[in-house]
């Protein structure tokens, strides 16, 4: 509905030439699931923007999040890499431990 008002607008979207949404929902079980969100939302842009989607390599990555009745959108600028291969080392000690470990027994 507001890409219709032209109150979202996605600035990424203009020149890309494919997209793809991905989505997260934490809450209330009783609405659509993530895969429905990513349906509704990637079927919204394509129609508003006409940029056809694309699962694999796509130019902008949207994300789309559900929290409890609170939806944002926004666009992924981490692109496709997992976190954890995001830095590059030339060595790696056999005893080093990943960033995510590290912080958890801190925490602990």
């Amino acid at each position: 509905r507001r890409l219709k008002d032209g109150t979202l607008k996605i600035d990424a979207m203009l020149e890309a030439k494919s997209f793809r949404v991905d989505s997260e929902r934490i809450g209330n079980k009783d609405t659509l699931t993530s895969y429905e969100v990513r349906v509704e939302a990637g079927e919204a842009l394509h129609e508003f923007y006409g940029v056809p989607g694309k699962m694999k390599g796509p130019e902008v990555i949207i994300r789309v999040d559900v929290v409890g009745s609170l939806v944002t959108v926004g666009t992924q600028l981490s692109g496709e890499v997992e976190l954890s291969k995001r830095h590059k080392l030339k060595f790696l000690n056999k005893v080093t431990i990943k960033s995510n470990v590290a912080h958890a027994m801190l925490i602990l």
